[in-house]
């Protein structure tokens, strides 16, 4: 099993957010895919360079989608038929990302995490839906 992560990979909030995510995704020992939804910043003075052989990846066997990108990415990536995980991060409270996008898309992923409990309880507050706190365990991914 190998993971696809679809990830803003730039130095804007949202994307140190997909970076803190990526790095928690290759802890969990499974390969890791990076498909960069917006913007390829791994030069090396970039946090992301550290992750740039994960473009490379192979893609061998079944996959789980995992998902930290704009609202516009959120339905884009998302695979039907597949396990899907939203990862979520303060930097989606925005009035681009109205609670109704972000409830929206927690009704189609079903397995949606905050990075943090500051995100979770943001998004708490924006959704009225309390979002678990990623890490290994609780995204259920282990090789």
């Amino acid at each position: 099993m190998y993971i696809r992560y679809f990830a803003r990979t730039d130095d804007t909030d949202l994307g140190l957010a997909a970076l803190a995510y990526c790095d928690l995704l290759v802890a969990t020992g499974l390969p890791v895919l990076l498909v960069t939804t917006r913007y390829a910043d791994l030069h090396p003075q970039s946090g992301w360079s550290r992750h740039g052989r994960l473009v490379l990846t192979p893609m061998i066997g079944v996959c789980v989608n995992a998902v930290c990108g704009e609202v516009s990415d959120w339905h884009r990536c998302y695979t039907p038929g597949m396990r899907n995980l939203l990862l979520l991060a303060s930097a989606h409270w925005t009035p681009v990302a109205s609670a109704e996008a972000i409830t929206s898309a927690i009704d189609l992923y079903g397995e949606t995490f905050a990075l943090d409990m500051v995100a979770s309880r943001a998004l708490e507050f924006a959704t009225g839906r309390i979002l678990p706190v990623a890490s290994a365990a609780s995204i259920g991914l282990t090789p």
